[in-house]
């Protein structure tokens, strides 16, 4: 009983990690898609001139 008690507490810890990982993951990921069209409008402009 102790093991599933300890089990039951280490849950929440695990999962708050696992949700600011992926919260990081989805920042990261909005910041590149972002950067990536900002790149393509830059060389869109470059070739342009």
């Amino acid at each position: 009983m102790p093991g599933l008690l300890r089990k039951n507490q280490k849950i929440p810890v695990a999962s708050a990690q696992f949700w600011v990982l992926e919260h990081i993951f989805f920042v990261l990921s909005t910041k590149m898609q972002i950067f990536l069209k900002m790149r393509l409008k830059f060389e869109h402009f470059v070739n342009m001139k």
